[in-house]
């Protein structure tokens, strides 16, 4: 799976920086679904945002073909590198917003494990 992964962030890469975000964005969202089994899950095609890859269900369950629990949340995520393209994808094509539900979730991907009930602090030199 990692090589595949790979090949996913070459592919998007290759397409961002030949200027072709709106094709690094269906190649992402497809072949992202094809490497978690999901291919046969096509109405992802019709939706013009990346909520297929949201944190959560609230806007995937807006979907219709979408079956909640039909598969496990780890199916609907994507690594940080990649998650960062789409981000970057949607900013090229002046999609701020959908930007930002991109980049957000990586931010949450990084955030600091909580110790003790408290956020572990990281000191920056």
């Amino acid at each position: 799976m990692a090589n595949k992964r790979a090949e996913l962030k070459f592919l998007a890469e290759m397409m961002a920086n030949a200027k072709q975000p709106e094709r690094a964005i269906l190649t992402i969202h497809s072949t992202g679904r094809w490497l978690h089994g999901r291919s046969s899950e096509t109405f992802w095609d019709l939706v013009q945002d990346s909520r297929e890859w949201d944190e959560n269900d609230s806007r995937r369950a807006q979907v219709q073909g979408y079956i909640p629990h039909e598969h496990s949340p780890s199916q609907y995520t994507l690594p940080l590198e990649i998650r960062v393209l789409l981000g970057l994808s949607w900013l090229q094509i002046n999609n701020p917003a959908e930007a930002m539900v991109s980049l957000l979730r990586c931010q949450s991907d990084l955030d600091p494990i909580p110790i003790s009930g408290e956020r572990r602090r990281i000191r920056v030199l």
